[in-house]
């Protein structure tokens, strides 16, 4: 996988909201750079826990942010957080039987993941805020 990097198209108009995606992106090529340099488990464990932790606490903030502003497709965003943890967690699961393959899954929806709602989804509140 390659890096990529936040860049002005992806903002949608909050500094804050702004700042948290460019956040993840950096972290999202963190854990890239973990795989590509093969670091060792804990590192990439550390990493992944960043990213679950800071992903959780942004949702939280977007969520309350965009029911503030009253945005009409809410329920269907908060949707899709949800659906991310949901599969996140399942795959977390997955881990305990098969490491190395789970691993890789695990590292390629979280970086796809983070990169296509945060150029779809979330632009789609941009006119809302």
């Amino acid at each position: 996988m390659k890096k990529v990097e936040w860049n002005q198209t992806l903002s949608v108009g909050n500094e804050i909201i702004d700042k948290q995606h460019m956040k993840l992106f950096e972290l999202r090529n963190m854990l890239i750079e973990a795989v590509d340099n093969k670091s060792n488990a804990a590192i990439l464990a550390e990493t992944l826990t960043e990213i679950l932790k800071f992903t959780r606490s942004h949702f939280e903030f977007e969520e309350q942010f965009l029911e503030e502003k009253a945005y009409p497709d809410l329920q269907a965003h908060k949707k899709k957080h949800f659906e991310f943890k949901k599969k996140i967690a399942f795959i977390s699961k997955e881990a305990i039987s098969d490491r190395d393959s789970t691993q890789l899954k695990l590292i390629s929806y979280l970086s796809e993941w983070i990169i296509n709602h945060t150029s779809k989804s979330d632009l789609e509140y941009k006119k809302f805020i």
